[in-house]
């Protein structure tokens, strides 16, 4: 029959009496009240008691101790005890404290040890525990701590008030605009005095978070309960309530775009706006400023990435292509370059251009303004007088001055002699190289589908949709001078064993696609095309691009709005001024592989967004008149294209074959919903 002390033991923070049976310098053999037999370290032990007993005894002996040290517990002041333990914030055995509370002059009983050790448990706020010891905390300590739980309560008090409006958010009431709480919630405390109120108060800060980026609990625990898109949530809540102006573009608020640059990124913009200087640069660069440059852009074109030069002599014309230096100014994995790797591209949408670098960088130090002195990568290229196809190049750093900020319709109207100016033969020539650039590669069996683009702009209300039908001269010009430049650049670095990321593409599918030629663009036949063309890929090693036409493609002429081409471009000019790579190709591929994700987003945020305000204008003139061309039947009628604006609708309750053509004008749009139906004109 086994026989024993009783002892307590602390097991992380509970007490447990148990039977010794054995007992080692530094471990025991234990016997718990339901008869299991454990090990324990000697120095988990926090008292014994004078009484021996048997193994038989300890089902009604323990509970017994266990009630009797716990009614002694419940008698004992812990503020009273706390106040006598000093000084504070020093360890105490668990017997000190005892011993100081229950008087010194007797010995202290196990069963008074132990019902210290279970008030100095039940109080963390003013006492730390250490192994055995306890520490009495200071009066400031308990103060901060009991604060600190006061706040800690009053937040999950508001959380779960939080949790519970989240939870009528799809209530029925909720729906129909009830701002009463159900009675299921009134039955959980629901505090129902103020439920206006909170609504208004959470509603407040749902839009804050939507409109603004503004983070708080309410949004945070919405992101927690709609993780897939939080923000498509947010909106169609506050749409629902009409609490979102009448004329935003829901595609900008759930895409989140911001148009605020971080603290560091501005100041860091300061940095080298105060530094800049044309003469401060310095690596060596070739002086261009003599020539007279010129760009071609959109008129409201604040980012001007790309210039051109022409120069003539009696066996040879050399074109330049310039593209504006970001890298040199922009330092690696500073606050700048980091918004902009998140940030990947400059987005365009209908209302407002949203910059990759902060507008002091993009838009005017770096950018090629008109007059201005800039710092350039730029390509060199030779041209065969009799052929004006490129003979030889080379990169260079450069400098230039743009002397000529034209748009594209400027030099649409200077080529087809509408306007005098004194770079006529300049863009003659450029013209004329692209033309046999274009052949050239149609040659090498590119293929081209000119596809309707369509624009919208939106300034005070006003939407304006243009629809760009075929490439015009200034576009063709500046098209072929950048697949020019970026393929030349791809052979750079492949002949360099330059580590880049190479833009591939396998020809389309079937031996019978009409390669080599430009085709017109049909609806009816495009979709059918598209299919059959291959996505462009990324990859470390040179391949050809089917659709250019090139044996080797990579990006660099916009390292203004592209990531991606700032990327390229550092690695382009360490090289030129004989460095290593700034990228080793491992790295490249991981951050350009991420910069392509978030590209293809950005790409359909634009085009979502165009969409929406073509729908909004389309809503404005409800009694004009469309053709529709036929794409294929849908449930419920025709999905066809209207031929006034690349817009797909429904046609309703008209069956017809592709490419059929009929008149028909809108019979219900509704832009933030993305629908847009029209019936056949009687």
């Amino acid at each position: 029959m086994d026989t024993g002390q009783l002892i307590d033991f602390l097991d992380d923070d509970a007490i447990e009496t148990v039977l010794v049976i054995q007992e080692a310098p530094t471990k025991l053999q234990v016997v718990t009240q339901f008869g299991k037999q454990k090990t324990i370290k000697a120095n988990q032990i926090v008292c014994r008691f004078g009484d021996t007993y048997t193994r038989e005894e300890l089902a009604i002996t323990i509970p017994n101790l266990r009630q009797k040290t716990e009614a002694l517990a419940s008698e004992i002041d812990s503020e009273l005890l706390w106040a006598g333990t000093e000084p504070k914030e020093k360890d105490f055995a668990i017997k000190e404290i005892a011993r100081n509370y229950f008087g010194e002059g007797r010995p202290i009983r196990g069963e008074e040890i132990s019902a210290i050790c279970r008030v100095l448990l039940g109080d963390p706020i003013r006492y730390k525990r250490n192994g055995l010891a306890f520490q009495a905390r200071s009066e400031a300590h308990v103060a901060a701590l009991l604060l600190a739980g006061e706040r800690e309560a009053a937040k999950k008090e508001k959380e779960r008030a939080i949790g519970a409006w989240l939870a009528r958010l799809l209530s029925p009431e909720f729906a129909n605009g009830d701002d009463a709480i159900p009675a299921d919630d009134q039955d959980e405390g629901v505090d129902t005095r103020d439920s206006a109120g909170l609504d208004a108060e959470f509603l407040q800060a749902l839009a804050a978070f939507l409109i603004d980026r503004r983070e708080s609990d309410v949004s945070r625990l919405f992101c927690e309960k709609h993780r897939d898109n939080p923000r498509e949530a947010a909106f169609a809540i506050l749409s629902r309530r009409r609490l979102l102006p009448a004329d935003c573009n829901p595609i900008k608020l759930i895409a989140g775009i911001n148009p605020e640059f971080s603290r560091k990124a501005l100041a860091e913009t300061e940095a080298l706006a105060a530094e800049n200087s044309v003469h401060s640069d310095p690596h060596e660069r070739l002086d261009l400023t003599h020539l007279p440059a010129f760009s071609i852009d959109d008129a409201l074109t604040m980012e001007i990435d790309d210039a051109f030069t022409i120069e003539r002599s009696a066996n040879n014309i050399r074109i330049g292509i310039h593209i504006a230096d970001a890298a040199s100014l922009i330092p690696l994995q500073g606050a700048i370059d980091n918004e902009a790797q998140a940030r990947t591209l400059t987005v365009y949408l209908p209302e407002q251009t949203f910059t990759m670098l902060p507008p002091r960088i993009g838009t005017e130090i770096v950018s090629l303004r008109q007059g201005e002195r800039r710092a350039v990568l730029s390509l060199l290229v030779e041209l065969d007088a009799a052929t004006l196809l490129p003979a030889r190049s080379e990169f260079r750093s450069a400098w230039i001055q743009n002397a000529h900020r034209l748009t594209y319709e400027q030099v649409d109207a200077i080529l087809a002699d509408e306007a005098p100016h004194p770079l006529r033969e300049d863009l003659d020539i450029a013209y004329s190289a692209a033309l046999k650039l274009k052949a050239e590669r149609l040659s090498r069996k590119a293929f081209l589908i000119a596809r309707p683009e369509m624009r919208a702009h939106v300034e005070n209300g006003k939407i304006t949709l243009t629809v760009i039908r075929e490439a015009g001269k200034s576009s063709t010009l500046v098209q072929e001078l950048m697949i020019l430049y970026n393929a030349s650049a791809a052979r750079f670095a492949q002949n360099a064993a330059l580590p880049v990321i190479y833009r591939v593409q396998a020809p389309p599918d079937g031996k019978d696609f009409p390669v080599g030629r430009e085709l017109v663009y049909e609806p009816h036949t495009a979709r059918a095309l598209f299919k059959r063309i291959r996505p462009a890929r990324l990859s470390l090693e040179a391949g050809a691009h089917a659709g250019l036409g090139e044996d080797a493609y990579i990006q660099a002429t916009s390292p203004i709005r592209r990531y991606g081409d700032l990327i390229m471009q550092r690695q382009l000019l360490a090289h030129i001024r004989g460095r290593r790579p700034v990228y080793e190709q491992g790295e490249l591929y991981r951050v350009l592989a991420a910069v392509e994700d978030t590209s293809r987003e950005i790409s359909a945020i634009e085009r979502s967004s165009i969409r929406f305000w073509a729908l909004e204008y389309l809503a404005r003139a409800p009694e004009q008149e469309y053709t529709a061309i036929a794409l294929f039947e849908v449930s419920g009628g025709t999905l066809v294209e209207l031929e006034e604006y690349p817009l797909r609708a429904i046609l309703e309750g008209a069956r017809l074959k592709a490419g059929e053509r009929i008149p028909a004008r809108i019979s219900h749009v509704d832009a933030r919903s993305d629908i847009l139906r029209c019936v056949p004109v009687a």
